[in-house]
């Protein structure tokens, strides 16, 4: 069990909230995704390059997506990653990931976008659905 964390990674307010495991897991790999490289004064090697994906055009798709899956079958309770898939639209300028994590409790539906103009090329947007059906109904 974790400490629940709200959107902005801080501790939930109100009350003492345990996450139930598959929520765990999702909150897990949301905070290792969302970590920029170079940000956690302890590991400057931590995190992922966003700063240096925005650089490439194009995008080196693959090997962006390569990253972006080691970092998930790393976190603690994934056991497997399926149905992963990638697009780029290149007049948008949107990269984004899709799976299904596949975690002891449960699937986890994800849709990542580490490049994107909807949201500002500046975070990355993530979003992941604990228990949700697998993504290949997800429209990317």
């Amino acid at each position: 069990m974790d400490a629940a964390l709200d959107s902005s990674g801080d501790l939930a307010t109100g009350f003492e909230r345990l996450t139930d495991p598959l929520e765990a897991v999702a909150q897990r790999v949301r905070l290792r995704l969302e970590g920029h490289r170079g940000s956690w004064p302890f590991d400057l090697t931590a995190g992922l390059p966003y700063f240096a994906w925005q650089g490439q055009k194009p995008p080196r798709v693959q090997e962006i997506g390569a990253l972006i899956r080691r970092e998930i079958l790393a976190t603690p309770g994934v056991l497997r990653v399926d149905n992963w898939r990638a697009s780029f639209d290149t007049e948008a300028r949107r990269l984004s990931f899709a799976c299904t994590i596949r975690a002891e409790d449960g699937a986890i539906g994800l849709e990542f976008v580490p490049l994107g103009a909807n949201n500002g090329n500046h975070f990355p947007a993530l979003y992941l659905l604990p228990g949700a059906t697998p993504v290949a109904s997800l429209a990317l």
